[in-house]
């Protein structure tokens, strides 16, 4: 594990996430702190960050175990922040789980260009940025 952590604190608890060592201008952002029960679902957390030239989004649903819900969360939050932040960033979804995930979430998640990432004291955005050739 290589990465600077980056403690991500929200109603639900805090999360650590491992983003890039090289990450610019980090944006932590607690949506349930900003939005709370107002409008429609929304993910739990984002991070907006600069490496070298290129702006990411990362939008992270913390769930005890994934469902259809959690993926419409992620998009309406990455619909809503993009309208913000403009359509350049590229976005990484995440659901942030503790149980197991049936075949159909699989090929949701897949559909929906969203990583399923079983929980752990911390969430290696790093090493999975890595394994999907985007460090």
């Amino acid at each position: 594990m290589s990465g600077r952590p980056v403690r991500l604190a929200g109603r639900g608890g805090d999360l650590v996430v491992l983003i890039p060592e090289d990450a610019e201008d980090v944006m932590e952002l607690s949506l349930d702190d900003i939005y709370g029960d107002s409008g429609p679902k929304r993910a739990d957390f984002a991070l907006v960050f600069r490496r070298r030239d290129r702006e990411y989004l990362v939008v992270i649903e913390e769930t005890e175990g994934p469902r259809i819900e959690d993926f419409d969360k992620i998009d309406n939050t990455v619909r809503e922040l993009r309208n913000i932040m403009g359509g350049n960033a590229f976005v990484i979804k995440i659901i942030h789980h503790r149980g197991g995930v049936s075949g159909m979430l699989l090929n949701l998640a897949r559909n929906r260009r969203c990583e399923l990432q079983r929980c752990g004291d911390m969430l290696d955005l790093a090493s999975l940025m890595r394994k999907r050739g985007l460090v």
